[in-house]
Formats: C-alpha cells, sequence, structure tokens
C-alpha cells in the first residue's frame, strides 16, 4: 500500500486539508443543499468508526491505544483506495494525524478518505448502504461488530 507523501526527512507532509476548502467554496455557490436536512442530520450524527468500516478496504481497531483526552476516542488504521490512514475517532469526529486534518460526520469522512465533493460523497455513501436512513448499529451489524 502507498502512504501519504513523505518530505525529505520522510515525515508525511502536512498540507491544508482541501475537503473544509472545497465544503464552504461549495455552499457559497449554492451546491449543497440537494439531500433532505432530516437525512443529513443524522449523517452528520453517525460514528466515524462505523463509518470508516464501512468505507474503507480493511480497518483495524488499535488496541493499544490510550486516549488523552477523550477517553471514548478510538484510533484505527484502514486502507483505502492505494493509501493507509490512521484516524482517531470520536463519536462523529475524526482527525487524521497524518494529513493534519479532520471533520465531523458521515459526509465529511467520505470526502477527506476519497477527495471528494459534497454530493459525490452523499452518493458513495447511499451506493455502501450509509444512506442516512439507517441506525449505527444497524449499519455496524453489516460490518461484522
Amino acid at each position: 500500500m502507498a502512504s501519504r507523501p513523505a518530505d525529505r526527512a520522510g515525515v508525511a507532509a502536512v498540507e491544508p486539508c482541501p475537503v473544509s476548502q472545497r465544503r464552504v467554496a461549495e455552499a457559497a455557490r449554492g451546491k449543497v443543499r440537494n439531500i433532505e436536512e432530516a437525512r443529513l442530520a443524522r449523517l452528520r450524527t453517525l460514528p466515524a468508526a462505523v463509518v470508516l468500516r464501512k468505507l474503507a478496504n480493511h480497518a483495524k481497531q488499535d488496541r493499544d491505544y490510550r486516549p488523552t483526552k477523550n477517553p471514548q476516542s478510538t484510533r484505527w488504521h484502514a486502507s483505502v483506495g492505494n493509501y493507509e490512514v490512521e484516524l482517531v475517532c470520536s463519536g462523529p469526529r475524526f482527525w487524521d494525524g497524518r494529513a493534519g486534518c479532520g471533520g465531523g460526520g458521515a459526509v465529511d469522512l467520505a470526502m477527506h478518505l476519497f477527495d471528494l465533493d459534497f454530493k459525490r460523497a452523499v452518493a458513495l455513501l447511499k451506493a455502501r448502504g450509509i444512506d442516512g436512513s439507517r441506525s449505527a448499529e444497524s449499519i455496524e451489524a453489516d460490518c461484522g461488530g
């Protein structure tokens, strides 16, 4: 698997997160509201770890991780496409330490992992069975959790 680009010292390059910049631009152009608000609200509350397990080729929780701030945080190692990611998840929020950015909700996570715009991220979530109509428990059961 390929990892994110690294600088000369071998440290993963930290670039500004394009997801939030793009989302702000799309909202300004009025392209964001084709999805009903109630479904979008449910997508925003799904636990990031559950969504990650559905979206990634492979995801494994780091059992040795000890959270420093939020005791409910979990760290996950996952492969998505040709990339490997390491995410810290706390409820619907996630942080990618290697990329230096994070977000909250299923749509943000799909946008981040696959470098998609809002509309394509929603379509991907729907194709993977995460359309905002199912509970986190139901989605997690599909993952074998």
